[in-house]
């Protein structure tokens, strides 16, 4: 699942109820595609991973990866050590996730990392573009009202 529609492709309008942690029901809204580019001992893996039927739940706070839905459904093994965890099938390594230390796991991975920059940037540029603006509309102001 992911509260990110910009990650998913392939996409199809779809509803279902999930129920979240703290009890409440939340709904998903589509339905596609994610294609990972995962970094296996640093290094991008030559193929990528598609992670088939994933959900857009708007309300979700963090994207959610599904290990018995792998396990069961796509026949990867799960191995999770102290600090991260293994995504395998047929004795391959498919993708990689840290564990931080607040518990939460995160893919080692190329292609998230640099979309997810690039919109930082870009909504860093932007936010100076309009704090410069802003700046000089005020500046603007000032000399009208001393005038």
């Amino acid at each position: 699942m992911t509260h990110c529609v910009h990650l998913l492709q392939n996409t199809r309008p779809h509803r279902a109820p999930i129920r979240v942690a703290n009890g409440l029901v939340v709904y998903s809204e589509l339905v596609g595609e994610i294609v990972l580019r995962p970094l296996i001992h640093g290094h991008a893996r030559s193929r990528s991973v598609i992670l088939s039927n994933v959900l857009y739940v708007p309300a979700l706070s963090h994207n959610l990866i599904s290990t018995t839905y792998l396990s069961v459904h796509h026949d990867y093994t799960v191995l999770m050590k102290e600090n991260y965890i293994l995504f395998k099938r047929n004795g391959e390594v498919y993708f990689v996730a840290d564990i931080s230390e607040q518990g939460q796991a995160f893919v080692r991975e190329t292609g998230l990392l640099k979309q997810e920059m690039q919109r930082g940037l870009e909504s860093t540029v932007r936010s100076s573009a309009l704090q410069d603006k802003t700046r000089k509309e005020s500046t603007d102001l000032e000399s009208t009202v001393r005038s």
